[in-house]
């Protein structure tokens, strides 16, 4: 039992683990330092896509679910009434942890506090299991450095928050170490552990555990192929505490994960078959990893004019790594080179980067025609879900426990020589790795109707169309005012992926009225409204069940206004901001007379 004295002393000095991860904090919040001025006003994000916005309503949806009892897998307040599977795109485990900053200061601050959360939880789990693995806190602490601070999540976190919250392929990495080689914790345990890990990244974003089971098999292989012959001296107790691990592992997890995995592929508007992404589009290029994108502060014109032609968008090309790095990367294989371990981890970090690379060789950003081993991968099932530049999370992870042996490798030689050299590469590793700052943050403000009693009119539950009309990723700010409300209302529009006749449709179901309200956002020009499209597009209406509709502030507010006007036949209520109609007439309205409801 713990004395009194022990106690005060433990008080006096904080555990070396919550110091690491109130340092890694620290620096998170100095690189998103911008946000936090006005944290319920602002997101941390691009502000030309919608993804930051869309990511807000994610963590509102599950704690208005759970204290209003709905499926957290599945909502029909976006896209009503058909509404959307959110397995596919936004699941609900980080809204479900962040539920208590929900509800204290709403979500907005919820979102802004889990992003700079993903880069610093993403290191200390990286610290902790690189520290368990080498023995090292240095070796540890610049490993997590670099992992949770990598272009990888700084490019992800503008927007791609679920890509960014990190944590699960460090403490994986850890327990399949223990599993496969040091076997310190009982089988059973580990096994539980791992499939606990791998259902909350399913429950996180499902895309990032395929990429950790297909990196992670890699690494298996080359254990197993780099130590055939030790594995028939090892005795068959190590194999079966790895058999039975991998076995709790997999009843674990589905035991864990039926309902979320059922909700998933056979639950309502389950995308089934079809391509989210054209995984020919969104791969690392060849130079890509030399040649840093605008997200870090060491590029410059010259190299954006090569990064710059990089396919995809600047968020998913976060291949880069540096040459100091690389070249540090090498001395570290060479220092090694005669241990097993060395080569396991470098063959798995190297394999997941040509996979990266994707079906096709890219070179900046040309087609080179040179078929790629992705290109098998592609055609397994689902795995053509998976974009390959974000198996790039992986290679960092690979890449993290690299360092982590080459430092502690360093440090366990004492050569002055090789701690100079060691130092030079790591201050240049530092500089050509830095983020460049300010860190984008984007408008997340809200029309005052929608936090006011005015906003508590809208019947309960009901459908309210809301404009600007979000039909995919620019056009979003619907939905953030939609979770200001409190979810009080249901919206037939949403930034989702949905089923179509020919494959996933991202944005709501299409219809006329919907594709209409997209064109005036974006154009200004309102379509022609003689009496029988005015008749078509009130049963539009009518079939979405709308029962109040809202003008917001937008680009082309009085154009919107007009249309508006038209086709609900009355002018609207300005207040807090915004345009309202109230008790949008029912189905007799549109064949002919207007009966109120």
């Amino acid at each position: 039992m713990m004395t009194l004295k022990a106690i005060v002393r433990r008080l006096r000095c904080p555990p070396l683990g919550l110091l690491v991860f109130l340092g890694y904090t620290l620096l998170a919040v100095m690189l998103t330092q911008d946000v936090w001025t006005t944290p319920q006003t602002r997101v941390i994000g691009l502000a030309a896509g919608g993804d930051a916005q869309e990511y807000v309503w994610s963590l509102a949806w599950p704690h208005f679910a759970l204290t209003h009892f709905h499926n957290p897998f599945i909502t029909t307040w976006l896209n009503a009434p058909a509404g959307a599977n959110l397995m596919w795109f936004t699941p609900p485990l980080p809204g479900v942890l962040m539920t208590p900053v929900t509800a204290l200061w709403g979500p907005v601050v919820s979102y802004n506090v889990l992003t700079t959360l993903a880069f610093s939880v993403s290191a200390w789990c990286m610290w902790f299991a690189i520290r368990s693995i080498t023995g090292s806190r240095i070796a540890a602490l610049l490993a997590g450095l670099f992992y949770g601070f990598s272009p990888f999540i700084v490019e992800h976190n503008v927007g791609h928050t679920v890509l960014a919250i990190a944590f699960v392929p460090p403490l994986l990495l850890l327990l399949g170490y223990d599993a496969l080689v040091r076997r310190r914790w009982p089988a059973g345990r580990t096994g539980i552990a791992i499939g606990v890990l791998g259902v909350a990244q399913l429950m996180t974003f499902p895309e990032t555990l395929a990429s950790i089971v297909l990196s992670g098999g890699l690494g298996i292989v080359w254990l197993v192929v780099l130590n055939v012959r030790a594995i028939r001296s090892i005795g068959r107790a190590r194999v079966l505490h790895a058999i039975k691990a991998v076995a709790w592992a997999l009843v674990s997890a589905a035991v864990l994960a039926a309902v979320p995995l059922y909700a998933m592929f056979f639950g309502r508007q389950h995308l089934g078959s079809g391509l989210v992404h054209d995984s020919g589009v969104y791969v690392s290029d060849l130079l890509g990893y030399v040649f840093p994108t605008s997200a870090m502060a060491l590029h410059t014109s010259a190299t954006d004019i090569v990064a710059n032609h990089f396919t995809g968008n600047t968020v998913e090309t976060n291949a880069y790594l540096g040459v100091p790095l690389l070249f540090g990367l090498g001395l570290v294989v060479w220092m090694m080179r005669r241990s097993r371990a060395i080569w396991v981890v470098t063959l798995a970090a190297a394999t997941t980067a040509i996979l990266s690379l994707g079906p096709e060789l890219h070179i900046a950003g040309l087609r080179t025609g040179v078929w790629l081993p992705a290109h098998l991968i592609a055609h397994l099932p689902l795995m053509g879900n998976l974009l390959p530049s974000r198996l790039s999370l992986l290679t960092d992870m690979w890449v993290s426990l690299l360092i982590g042996m080459g430092v502690a490798e360093v440090l366990r030689r004492r050569s002055r020589a090789m701690t100079v050299v060691a130092t030079g590469l790591i201050c240049l590793s530092a500089a050509t790795l830095f983020p460049a700052v300010p860190y984008p943050t984007s408008d997340a403000s809200t029309p005052p109707f929608f936090t006011s009693v005015a906003a508590q009119r809208i019947p309960e539950g009901s459908v309210a169309l809301v404009v600007p009309y979000t039909v995919g990723p620019y056009t979003v700010m619907s939905e953030v005012w939609q979770a200001a409300t409190g979810m009080r209302f249901k919206m037939p529009e949403g930034y989702i992926f949905t089923p179509g006749p020919q494959g996933p449709i991202q944005g709501p179901t299409p219809t006329e009225l919907g594709a209409d309200l997209a064109a005036i956002d974006s154009t200004g020009q309102v379509p022609a409204l003689d009496p029988a499209t005015l008749t078509w597009l009130r049963h539009q209406l009518h079939a979405w069940d709308v029962q109040t509709v809202v003008v917001g502030p937008s680009s082309y507010r009085e154009a919107m206004l007009g249309f508006m006007t038209q086709l609900l036949d009355s002018p609207g209520e300005d207040m807090g901001g915004v345009t309202v109609w109230w008790n949008v007439p029912a189905e007799s309205w549109w064949s002919g007379t207007a009966v109120p409801r």
